[in-house]
């Protein structure tokens, strides 16, 4: 086993510390990686001399993320079978390397993608590979979700409504409308708080508008937490902000964890949240938004009525079910 993320990273501090550290086969694997992205792809069958312990071939080898996995899937290591794995809501791969990951897809047996909207923009980008393709979402455990939750309880703010977002502070999670909904609360006079549980580089500028806006008091900054889900737990609703999905498992965790949800628009939550069904969406208008969280603050009824259908909707995400296609497709 090889901890390949240890191979990651800025290149000369990513050399200079396996080389100190005498992690010899990532330092030349990493300098493998340097000359493929020049050369192409291809190369990465050299780096089956570094992994020489390994066997001389396996049944089924998974690339589990795009790039680095699904090369060395591609061209490091023999296999009778050969997968690849898709789970980003967006296409962030341009010119070369997007020509050299259609060119590893051309050696696999199937490319997995977590949701259909995934699989539409796969097939757009590459529609070579449809007839590769099949949907697998990612499984969702509730009883470990909920065992978390409770293992490390939190106190929010009392007799008030406690909101919270869980996700990376970056443009397309879209963590600064949170800001926007917030102002327009305070000026209907709600009571709330929002805690912001993430980090990213779009933190210092949220904070920036928080200030600039006079929200400080409405806010907490949690900042990036291995496990999150004490405050989904505990908090009266989710508000999912992000405009891009591959599947949305964020929501169908607060789901699990019986947290009502309103969720902005995105083609992941799409696919499982049904508008006044088992959750609430809106657009990106910050005064619908903010109307739309008031109105699950005020109707109880709502609340248990959105909470008996999504817990429903995470028991399809269930490993036994999730499972059981992994063995069909694969």
């Amino acid at each position: 086993m090889y901890p390949l993320n240890e191979a990651s990273g800025s290149l000369l501090p990513t050399l200079w510390r396996n080389l100190v550290r005498g992690n010899f086969v990532l330092f030349f694997y990493r300098l493998l990686w340097v000359w493929s992205r020049w050369k192409g792809y291809r190369v990465m069958k050299y780096a089956r001399v570094l992994f020489s312990n390994g066997k001389d071939s396996y049944d089924i080898v998974v690339g589990y993320r795009p790039e680095m996995p699904t090369v060395l899937a591609a061209y490091t290591f023999h296999a009778q079978r050969r997968v690849a794995w898709w789970h980003h809501g967006e296409m962030n791969l341009e010119g070369r390397q997007r020509k050299e990951l259609s060119e590893a897809y051309r050696k696999a047996d199937v490319i997995v993608a977590v949701s259909m909207s995934c699989a539409q923009m796969l097939k757009e980008m590459f529609p070579h590979i449809e007839q590769k393709l099949q949907i697998i979402p990612n499984m969702l455990c509730m009883e470990e979700i909920r065992q978390k939750a409770q293992s490390e309880p939190v106190t929010l703010q009392p007799s008030t409504w406690n909101i919270v977002s869980v996700g990376r502070m970056s443009p397309e999670k879209n963590m600064g409308f949170c800001v926007d909904v917030a102002q327009q609360l305070k000026a209907q006079k709600e009571a709330f708080h929002w805690y912001l549980v993430g980090d990213g580089i779009e933190m210092d500028h949220i904070k920036k508008e928080v200030h600039r806006k006079a929200l400080d008091s409405f806010f907490t900054f949690t900042g990036r937490l291995s496990n999150p889900y004490p405050y989904m737990f505990a908090a009266d609703l989710l508000f999912h902000p992000s405009r891009v999905e591959s599947q949305g498992l964020t929501v169908l965790e607060a789901m699990a964890l019986e947290t009502p949800i309103v969720a902005v628009k995105s083609a992941g939550v799409n696919e499982f949240l049904r508008d006044g069904e088992n959750g609430l969406l809106v657009g990106d208008d910050a005064a619908v938004a903010a109307n739309t969280i008031k109105r699950v603050s005020e109707n109880r009824d709502l609340v248990i009525w959105l909470l008996q259908n999504a817990v429903m909707t995470v028991e399809s995400f269930a490993p036994s079910k999730i499972i059981s296609k992994i063995d069909g497709y694969l």
